[in-house]
C-alpha cells in the first residue's frame, strides 16, 4: 500500500466519523438557538473556546 492510499483511507475514515458528529452538532445548535437564554451561553462558550485556543498556549510556552 502506498503512502497516498493509506492517507486516503485515513481521510475517508475521518469524514465518515466526523460528518455524523457535525450533523448532530448542527441539530443541537438549531435547538439551542430556538431559545434566547442559550444564545448567551453559546457566546460564553465561544469566548472560552477562543481564550483556551489562542490566549493560553502562548502563555504556557512563555
Amino acid at each position: 500500500m502506498s503512502f497516498f492510499e493509506s492517507n486516503n483511507m485515513r481521510v475517508s475514515l475521518l469524514t465518515t466519523t466526523i460528518t455524523p458528529m457535525l450533523l448532530d452538532l448542527t441539530k443541537i445548535l438549531k435547538s439551542l438557538f430556538d431559545s434566547t437564554k442559550t444564545l448567551k451561553a453559546f457566546g460564553v462558550f465561544c469566548s472560552c473556546f477562543l481564550l483556551s485556543s489562542y490566549v493560553l498556549p502562548p502563555l504556557r510556552k512563555g
